[in-house]
């Protein structure tokens, strides 16, 4: 899944709320473009409030959750096989039990979304 257009990193909150809360640096004549605060006590106190809208945000979600912390998928392969493996030669790795056994071993076998989105889904 590719990001949004739309998304804002961290410096973008950081200037949105320098400038609604009045601390952002607009130059030393006033005329400059808004970059975010160049005093250290008003640059900490907007990123402690970008953090706490953070906290705030993910504490208390929807009654179903945020889609966003749920797995995107689990898938469980499990099979066991009996067998040995010796060396032919030193370039060489010959399976005298399941060499024919494996051969399109996996053709016919369903793969299904078990938990995440897509549970259901199979391929």
């Amino acid at each position: 899944m590719s990001e949004p257009t739309s998304a804002l990193g961290f410096y973008d909150l950081l200037l949105r709320i320098a400038e609604k809360a009045g601390m952002a640096y607009y130059g030393s004549a006033g005329q400059g473009k808004a970059i975010a605060p160049v005093d250290v006590f008003n640059l900490d106190k907007c990123k402690r409030i970008i953090n706490d809208g953070f906290r705030l945000f993910v504490a208390s979600p929807p009654a179903q959750g945020w889609l966003w912390q749920e797995r995107m998928a689990e898938i469980t392969l499990a099979v066991t096989v009996n067998g040995t493996a010796t060396s032919g030669s030193s370039t060489t790795l010959v399976d005298t039990t399941n060499r024919d056994e494996a051969d399109d071993y996996f053709n016919d076998w369903l793969l299904t979304i078990t938990a995440g989105t897509g549970v259901g889904e199979s391929a």
